[in-house]
């Protein structure tokens, strides 16, 4: 399909976004807990969120999402023994999230696969010659690329088309909370397939922000449509 060079830009800075986003997020992993980058990471889409509202309701939900985050932050660690590094790669990774709301929002009018492949193909290339730095020929070797199709597919493909569909019908503040519902499905998924348990704080946490991407939804501005653009009724 044409691009234009104005789509092919947007599509460009997108990929850079999102394979930004994947790279900071897994070496902010290294040093800090899982729970603690997610949750500093979502600060990108909070941001988002509070930027983009012209109205007092939404920073009503936007306050309970980020109150239910703040009850998710494991208060039991000390900001001294955090890795500074680690810090600032969480960090970074949340303004490439914020950034690849944005410019995915910009691609919305394309066909959502077709802004993924070509997303994606532009995350590989930021992306992969880093692995390579770090992990040499053993990064293309048979058994991992086979591994790395499928976790592709499960972590980035299939779930990015379907945001890039959510995008095309949502305003980027709707989008940028709902988003934050994913803490209460791995919570949820966790405690079905894992066993993992959640004390009652933690579910607290879960349920601001559930209410938060709910009344986001309920409440987001839909468009107007002028009654000569209604559909004809035979």
């Amino acid at each position: 399909w044409h691009l234009s060079r104005t789509d092919a830009k947007a599509i460009a800075l997108y990929g850079v976004a999102l394979g930004g986003m994947n790279l900071m997020f897994y070496m902010s992993l290294r040093t800090l807990p899982f729970g603690l980058a997610v949750a500093i990471e979502f600060a990108g889409p909070l941001a988002v969120a509070i930027w983009s509202s012209r109205r007092a309701v939404d920073f009503v939900w936007v306050a309970l999402a980020i109150a239910g985050l703040a009850m998710l932050l494991p208060l039991g660690l000390s900001a001294s023994a955090l890795d500074p590094v680690g810090l600032l790669f969480a960090m970074a990774a949340a303004v490439c999230w914020a950034l690849y709301i944005v410019f995915g929002k910009r691609a919305g009018h394309l066909h959502a696969g077709h802004t993924v492949s070509l997303g994606l193909l532009t995350a590989a290339m930021v992306v992969v010659p880093v692995g390579i730095a770090h992990a040499g020929a053993a990064l293309l070797s048979p058994s991992v690329l086979l591994i790395g199709l499928a976790v592709a597919a499960v972590s980035s493909a299939i779930p990015i088309s379907l945001e890039m569909m959510a995008l095309k019908r949502l305003p980027k503040e709707t989008f940028g909370i709902m988003i934050s519902m994913e803490p209460a499905v791995a919570a949820l998924l966790a405690w079905v397939l894992l066993g993992e348990h959640l004390n009652l704080v933690q579910w607290l946490a879960i349920g601001c922000i559930v209410a938060a991407s709910m009344g986001s939804a309920f409440t987001a501005r839909r468009p107007v449509v002028s009654p000569a653009e209604l559909p004809l009724v035979a």
